[in-house]
């Protein structure tokens, strides 16, 4: 799946969607680094089993939540989104 790089629009928000499924997520950057900040922390730096070495991004109509773990350690965050 191909990911459309991100656009800061002129009111400081963030938008970027998907092309093979026409999700668009509108959200200010600011917070979005910081949210991705802290479900990073959990990203496994172990190499052994793939699917830890990225954050899981859940789109819900008015929200947007980021999920990590390295089988130790979880983090979860959401943030205030509009999904389109």
């Amino acid at each position: 799946m191909e990911i459309e790089t991100a656009a800061e629009t002129e009111s400081g928000m963030t938008s970027s969607g998907t092309s093979g499924t026409g999700m668009k997520i509108n959200v200010t950057r600011d917070e979005l680094v910081a949210k991705l900040g802290v479900v990073s922390r959990a990203v496994s730096t172990r190499g052994t089993v793939q699917v830890l070495a990225g954050i899981l991004l859940t789109a819900e109509p008015d929200a947007t939540t980021l999920a990590a773990t390295d089988m130790e350690l979880s983090l979860r965050t959401t943030l205030d989104a509009q999904v389109d």
